[in-house]
């Protein structure tokens, strides 16, 4: 077997891998609030409340569930209050859809 064609087949086989990976996460939900809570690194049981209502949303339906995907990705990124950053995002997303949070003033 030669070099080229031995790279081929396990670079092709890594990439394979990580689309069905991706494909499976997308299938599920991806909602879990006790993730978001413990990456978030809430510290008040009215952060922990603001977590649990908004993944609830996201399940009724009421909102998106890449809405809370977007607001958690965009506030894993930050060094330090990432929390502050999800429901700041959180309430500017979902008022764009049209739907006012209770967190909302």
């Amino acid at each position: 077997m030669n070099r080229r064609r031995f790279l081929t087949m396990i670079c092709g086989g890594t990439g394979w891998a990580a689309l069905s990976s991706r494909r499976l996460w997308a299938a599920t939900d991806g909602l879990d609030p006790e993730v978001l809570k413990s990456s978030l690194r809430t510290a008040t049981p009215e952060e922990n409340g603001f977590i649990e209502y908004v993944v609830g949303l996201a399940r009724a339906g009421r909102i998106s569930p890449k809405t809370v995907q977007a607001a958690y990705l965009f506030a894993k990124t930050k060094p330090k209050h990432r929390f502050q950053y999800f429901k700041f995002a959180v309430i500017r997303l979902a008022a764009q859809e049209g739907v006012r949070l209770e967190g909302d003033r």
